[in-house]
């Protein structure tokens, strides 16, 4: 396990990555922490029970990385126009394909850091973080038609407090007025 730090305008947020459970994600998100991709993004999604389609399967997240003007138009409009996945931004390394929870054994328990899809299979750089166990986020949940779920890789160990102050800040659609700054994400070393 390797333990980083997310620095935050509004506080630290300390997790743990799980090489040993979820190795291709991990990699991938721990390549772009080491290179400082993540230093002067945000946290620019919030998901609550009130910003989401009726007809959708909710969960309450946020998400942080880089949101370009497509992706931020797509967010205040809730999706309700429909989502073309393959015009995102995508980060500057290559996608990697999704390792399912069912790979891994790591459930999207509170807490639980994921990445994002950018394309019916694959993950890039955008990453969440879950507010409550969010099932639907698992292999076989009903968040995606495909029930493919999301690539589940560490969890928060401190500065959950931060993770709901973000999460309750106003929005617009879904997305967070103003953003907050990340400052920085810190790999501080192995844990055991």
């Amino acid at each position: 396990m390797t333990e980083i730090e997310i620095r935050t305008a509004l506080g630290i947020i300390g997790a743990l990555v799980f090489e040993e459970r979820a190795p291709a994600t991990s990699a991938h998100f721990l390549s772009y922490v080491r290179d400082g991709h993540y230093n002067g993004a945000s946290f620019y999604r919030s998901l609550t029970d009130s910003n989401q389609p009726a007809n959708e399967a909710k969960i309450k997240v946020i998400e942080g990385g880089f949101c370009d003007a497509y992706y931020d138009g797509v967010l205040r409009d809730c999706f309700t126009k429909g989502f073309d996945m393959d015009k995102t931004r995508r980060g500057p390394k290559p996608t990697i394909m999704v390792e399912t929870t069912s790979e891994t054994g790591l459930a999207h328990l509170d807490g639980t850091l994921s990445l994002g899809r950018c394309s019916a299979d694959s993950v890039d750089d955008s990453f969440f973080i879950c507010i409550g166990d969010q099932p639907h986020l698992d292999f076989g949940g009903k968040r995606h038609p495909d029930g493919l779920g999301f690539s589940a890789f560490g969890r928060v160990t401190g500065g959950m407090d931060v993770v709901l102050a973000i999460n309750a800040l106003p929005v617009d659609g879904q997305r967070i007025i103003g953003g907050i700054e990340i400052i920085s994400i810190l790999s501080l070393g192995i844990s055991r």
